[in-house]
């Protein structure tokens, strides 16, 4: 098991070389609390904590104290651009997919967790990421007040259209496997420069992922743990 979803994670897929882009200077602007507020407040809870076993609850809990405490913490952080050395290390939990072989492990998905207050900082680094990066219309995937709906819906749209005028209508799917997995982060840290994004922000997303690992919990217990070299969370 622990063979099966390491492996994914240390190679990445074939590329070009790109022509680099020299990176974008710029102050590094510290989170407010009114930023903080708003990530913990959109947490959901009752999710499955990481390794530290600190869920969200406890900062929903704390109350404007905690907030105030939370948002310090959260631009030392970014100051320093160095995340604590608990928050490198995450458990992946293997999901049957319902169907096959059980003792396939190709019939299971792998469902990474990561501490909490991790996730906390993602999202604070995710509110500034759209705050830079222009979205273009076409994209609906993780985009706030969209949805692949909509896609499906223009889809159908289009293919009543053509079937009106008695023309054929075509429509390719691209499923890449272990997209996520395989995506090499120099080619991320390169098209974030490409996209102008300030090369503080760069430097703190390079930090979330240097030194990852992860473990494999398993019936048997929790596996070693494994350096991730490839790949987004």
């Amino acid at each position: 098991m622990e063979a099966y979803f390491s492996q994914p994670l240390k190679e990445e897929f074939p590329r070009k070389e790109r022509v680099l882009t020299p990176p974008t200077a710029g102050p590094i602007q510290p989170w407010t609390i009114e930023e903080v507020r708003k990530v913990v407040k959109k947490m959901k809870v009752g999710k499955a904590t990481g390794p530290d076993g600190v869920p969200v609850e406890v900062w929903k809990s704390l109350g404007e104290p905690g907030l105030q405490w939370l948002t310090k913490f959260m631009n030392n952080i970014a100051r320093s651009a160095r995340i604590p050395t608990a928050w490198r290390d995450s458990i992946i939990v293997p999901i049957f997919k319902s169907k096959g072989d059980v003792m396939d492990c190709a019939n299971y998905r792998g469902i990474k967790l990561i501490a909490h207050t991790m996730k906390i900082y993602e999202r604070l680094v995710d509110m500034r990421l759209r705050d830079v990066v222009e979205i273009a219309s076409d994209k609906f995937g993780f985009v706030p007040d969209r949805s692949t709906i909509d896609v499906i819906f223009i889809a159908r749209q289009l293919m009543e259209k053509y079937r009106e005028k008695n023309k054929p209508s075509h429509i390719a799917f691209l499923d890449l496997k272990k997209a996520y997995d395989r995506l090499p982060r120099t080619v991320l840290w390169q098209v974030m420069r490409e996209r102008g994004i300030p090369e503080y922000m760069v430097k703190m997303i390079q930090d979330m992922y240097e030194g990852a690992t992860a473990r494999v919990r398993t019936v048997h217990g929790t596996t070693s743990k494994f350096t991730i070299a490839v790949g987004v969370h």
